[in-house]
């Protein structure tokens, strides 16, 4: 698969806006013929970065590792997980709450008590958004299905049925605190046009039940470790 940050960050903001949780309103065509080889270029990086969470983490990962916000690596850092991660600090991600979140519609309240109340150990992938700020919209609950539907999840493909596939995921339980339940068997959409050349034990990427991305060995490793640290450093909240 082409190393294409925009096509990488688009694949993952199609759904959440398609479902008119984030983003500029329905804008999620515009991701789609990108996605497809036939959109914009500048109209897809345009959009992309009116993302009201998307941009500051991009930005946070860039600052520290001396690279441009849409670098392939710096929006593969933050959908899927890598090592550039690993140069940001929790007060670095304390600063952006306060600092770029409250611009972006989080209330100002809202934001001291998050940028207050974070773990050590955390670092600044999705999931950790998933998991301490929910949402800067507001419209989206903070319940924990949400949660595990809105962080990446990995599926392994067990079938493929026209628009759906079933795929066999681990999910997010509560446990005494938010952790790993047991592997389960999940029917999810697909469309063949992100994804022409799925095939059965493929590992894909999972956001809002949709299979968004297939990943390579290695990214299917980063993204559990990643989102296991914040797992892991969120239990010290409760």
């Amino acid at each position: 698969m082409k190393k294409d940050a925009l096509d990488l960050a688009a694949r993952f903001s199609f759904m959440p806006n398609r479902l008119k949780f984030c983003g500029p309103d329905d804008i999620h065509s515009v991701l789609y013929e990108y996605i497809c080889g036939r959109g914009s270029r500048k109209k897809a990086s345009d959009f992309l970065s009116r993302f009201e969470a998307l941009v500051p983490y991009l930005e946070l990962i860039a600052s520290k590792n001396s690279r441009k916000t849409f670098d392939y690596d710096v929006v593969e850092a933050y959908w899927i997980g890598n090592s550039l991660l690993e140069k940001v600090k929790p007060s670095d991600i304390r600063q952006m709450i306060l600092r770029k979140f409250t611009k972006r519609g989080l209330p100002k309240e809202t934001a001291k008590e998050l940028a207050g109340n974070i773990p050590k150990g955390v670092n600044p992938h999705h999931s950790f958004h998933c998991l301490h700020i929910h949402t800067i919209t507001g419209k989206i609950a903070p319940t924990l299905r949400n949660t595990d539907k809105c962080r990446i999840s990995i599926g392994e493909v067990k079938k493929i049925s026209g628009s759906s596939i079933m795929v066999n995921t681990v999910p997010l339980v509560m446990a005494g605190s938010v952790d790993y339940g047991e592997k389960t068997e999940l029917k999810v959409h697909y469309n063949r046009d992100f994804l022409p050349d799925v095939r059965k034990r493929d590992k894909v990427a999972l956001h809002w039940d949709f299979a968004a991305y297939r990943l390579s060995k290695k990214q299917a490793q980063n993204l559990d470790n990643y989102t296991r640290q914040n797992v892991e450093a969120m239990k010290s909240l409760d």
